[in-house]
C-alpha cells in the first residue's frame, strides 16, 4: 500500500513536517508495510520556504529587517542563479506577534520591501514573493516605502504607511523609487480573495490579526481609498486581481508597486514537488491543516490537493485539527473521509497542547479502519 502524505501545519501546535511525520508514524503502528513518503506543505505563507528549500536547492541569505511592528527581526530568503525565493512572514508574520501585540491598524509591510531591497542588491533577476499568514493590512505600501515610494497626504507631508493612515494617502510619488523593468517577479498567494468588499483583505482576515469591528470598518475604507489611488497611479485595477487580498492586500501592492503577476502558492508549490506525479503513483493521498473553515476554501493547501486527487480519481483522506464547515459544503466540495482532532468532544485548547498524541491515534484509528473496509 503506497499513501503520501501532504499536509500542511496545524497551527499553533506542528509544522507541516511534523504533521506529516506523527500520521506516518499512527500509519505504521497500524501497518507496519505501508509505503509512506511525506511532503512539507505550505500555500504561500510561513513554512513555505522551508517546503521548497530541498527542492529548489537555494542558498539562504540571512540579514535583519524591520518587523511588523518596527522592531528588528532576523529573517532569510532564497537565493539561486539569479533567482530570490522570499516569503512575506519572514518580515511582517503574525507569528512574529504574541496576541497582545496584533493591530493591522498598526503594522507594516516595510520589512518585505528591505527583503527584495537585498536580493536586488545581490543581482535578483527574478523574485517569487510568497505572501500570507500576514500581521498586515496595508496593500503593500509600507513594503513600498522600502522601496522609494513616497506616500504624501493633503499636504504633501510624507506618510509612514501602515493599516490605519492609508485613507489619508492623497498622492504616490514614484521619482526615487526601484525600477522593476528588468526584473521578473511573481507574487505567489495562500488565497485568492480579491482586495475589498466581504470576502476581501480587511473584511475576511482582519478580525484574526487583532482587529475589531470598528477597526475592520476603518480598514477597509483605508483599502478602498489606497484602491483608489494607486489604480490612478499606476493605471492597473489591481483590485480586480484573483489574490489581490492576500495578506492584507499585499497581493494588490506587489501588481501596483512590485509589476508582479499573481499566481497561486500551493499551485507552484505543486508543481515544484512534482506532486501531481506523485499523487498519480500512489494509492491514497492524505492531507490536511489545523482548521477547516471557510477560508480553505479560497485557494488554501487542502483546496489544491483535493483537486488533484479527485483529477486522478484517487482516495483522499482529510486530517485537521478543527472542522467548521457543514455537511453540505464538505459533501459539496471534498469528496473526502475528514478526521478532526475535535470530533471526540474534547476542547481545541486540550487537542492543541496534545495535537501530536492524537493525531498519531487518529492516524492508527483510520489505517485500521481502512484495512478492515
Amino acid at each position: 500500500m503506497k499513501v503520501l502524505i501532504a499536509a500542511d501545519k496545524f497551527k499553533g501546535s506542528l509544522s507541516s513536517e511534523e504533521v506529516g511525520q506523527t500520521i506516518k508514524n499512527g500509519i505504521l503502528k497500524a501497518n507496519p508495510k505501508a509505503e509512506i513518503v511525506v511532503h512539507s506543505m505550505a500555500d504561500g505563507g510561513e513554512g513555505t520556504l522551508e517546503a521548497l528549500e530541498k527542492a529548489m536547492a537555494f542558498d539562504r541569505v540571512h540579514l535583519s529587517v524591520e518587523g511588523p511592528l518596527g522592531k528588528k527581526v532576523s529573517a532569510w530568503y532564497g537565493l539561486k542563479s539569479g533567482t530570490a525565493y522570499i516569503e512575506m512572514a519572514q518580515a511582517a508574520g503574525l507569528m512574529l506577534l504574541p496576541k497582545t501585540k496584533r493591530n493591522p491598524m498598526k503594522t507594516s509591510t516595510y520589512g518585505v520591501g528591505e527583503l527584495i531591497r537585498d536580493a536586488l542588491t545581490k543581482n535578483a533577476k527574478r523574485i517569487y514573493l510568497f505572501v500570507g499568514g500576514s500581521a498586515t493590512n496595508d496593500a503593500g505600501a509600507g513594503m513600498a516605502c522600502a522601496l522609494g515610494y513616497r506616500f504624501l497626504d493633503k499636504s504633501a507631508q510624507e506618510l509612514k504607511p501602515r493599516g490605519e493612515n492609508l485613507i489619508d494617502v492623497c498622492q504616490i510619488d514614484r521619482t526615487h523609487a526601484v525600477d522593476f523593468k528588468q526584473t521578473q517577479i511573481f507574487v505567489a498567494t495562500d488565497v485568492n480573495n480579491l482586495l475589498v468588499g466581504n470576502e476581501g483583505a480587511a473584511k475576511m482576515y482582519a478580525s484574526q490579526k487583532g482587529a475589531g469591528p470598528a477597526q475592520i470598518e476603518h480598514l477597509e475604507r483605508c483599502v478602498q481609498h489606497i484602491t483608489s489611488v494607486a489604480n490612478k497611479t499606476f493605471g492597473i485595477q489591481a483590485d480586480l486581481l484573483t489574490g489581490s487580498g492576500a495578506a492584507g492586500g499585499l497581493g494588490a501592492g506587489a501588481a501596483w508597486f512590485l509589476n508582479a503577476q499573481i499566481i497561486s502558492g500551493s499551485d507552484l508549490l505543486i508543481d515544484s514537488l512534482q506532486l501531481s506525479e506523485k499523487v498519480r503513483n500512489t494509492d491514497v493521498l492524505i492531507t490536511g491543516e489545523g482548521k477547516l473553515d471557510e477560508q480553505t476554501l479560497y485557494g488554501k493547501v487542502i483546496y489544491h490537493m483535493v483537486e488533484l486527487a479527485l483529477h486522478q480519481q484517487k482516495p483522499i483522506v482529510l486530517f485537521c485539527g478543527d472542522n467548521h464547515l457543514d455537511v453540505s459544503t464538505l459533501e459539496l466540495e471534498f469528496k473526502a473521509d475528514i478526521y478532526a482532532l475535535t470530533d471526540s468532544g474534547i476542547s481545541v485548547d486540550h487537542c492543541i497542547q496534545n495535537a501530536k498524541e492524537m493525531l498519531e491515534q487518529l492516524a492508527f484509528k483510520w489505517m485500521t479502519e481502512y484495512l478492515t473496509s
